[in-house]
This record gives C-alpha cells, structure tokens and sequence, in this order.
C-alpha cells in the first residue's frame, strides 16, 4: 500500500500536509503526517489537545514550510 493511500480521508493542511491522528488513552495525541512533496511521513506526538490545535495550526498557516528528514530508520 502506498503512502498517498493510507492517507485517503486524511485531514489536509496547507498545501502539502495530510494528518492522520490517533487519540491515546493517556490524553496524548499521536499524528502520522505525509509530506505530499516527498512522500515522507513522520510520527509526530504531542501531549494534549492544546498542543494538537498549535501544532495543526502551524502546519495549516504554512509557518512550517519544510519538515526535513536528518534521519531514517
């Protein structure tokens, strides 16, 4: 299965961002974000909602115009 279709119904952000998030029991919040540009996705944890709202705020605004890979597994 391909990047772009395990993003299908994903919430889109800015131009180039598809989200896919995952409410855990603890209250954190996990997001699977695609670059459509790279096809790259990143594994992003954040701790509440509030920190959710900023960082899909950012995302949504272009202020983060580049998520870079340093790193790959």
């Amino acid at each position: 299965m391909s990047n772009s279709d395990q993003f299908d119904g994903a919430l889109k952000l800015g131009r180039w961002y598809r989200v896919v998030e995952e409410y855990q029991p603890d209250g954190s919040i996990e997001l699977l974000v695609h670059d459509t540009r790279t096809g790259d996705v990143y594994s992003i944890e954040v701790p509440d909602l509030e920190s959710y709202n900023k960082l899909v705020s950012l995302l949504s605004d272009g202020s983060i115009t580049r998520l870079k890979k340093v790193m790959g597994l």
